[in-house]
């Protein structure tokens, strides 16, 4: 099996892509959207992931997966294809795909998106700054340690 992990920012809102039923296939939602993963902080790769599931799934994920919003993301490495007019396979680089949300995991809440308000449960309350705290005081520490 060949795994691949990516952990960055999302580089723009995550888009849906539905396709019809096909034979006996049911009609399946596609979310594509691109993590930039920082390698240096000159090398910046980015990540096209493609995450496939039932008819109606993308409209629970969309909210969360907008600009700016740090992911971590665990799915297969699948090359991307395309034949020639001479019928030559030609293989243009690779996308992380993902069969279900399990390998999706939202790290921060990141600048929010183009799509208005975020949900209630998308980002916690943040906590106020710890109060600034001098220097400890060395003399106060007990010197009874046991070690």
């Amino acid at each position: 099996m060949n795994l691949m992990y990516a952990t960055g920012n999302l580089t723009e809102d995550a888009k849906v892509i539905s396709h019809p039923a096909k034979g006996d296939q049911a009609e399946r939602d596609q979310v594509v959207f691109t993590v930039a993963e920082n390698k240096t902080k000159t090398v910046t790769e980015f990540v096209p992931v493609s995450v496939w599931g039932q008819k109606g799934f993308a409209e629970k994920v969309l909210p969360f997966l907008t600009r700016g919003k740090t992911v971590h993301v665990e799915g297969k490495k699948r090359n991307t294809e395309a034949k020639t007019g001479s019928n030559d396979v030609v293989y243009h680089g690779y996308v992380l795909a993902m069969d279900s949300l399990f390998g999706l995991k939202l790290l921060s809440g990141g600048q929010g998106g183009s799509q208005g308000a975020e949900p209630a449960s998308a980002a916690p309350a943040a906590d106020p700054a710890p109060a600034a705290q001098g220097a400890p005081d060395y003399d106060s520490f007990d010197d009874d340690i046991p070690f």
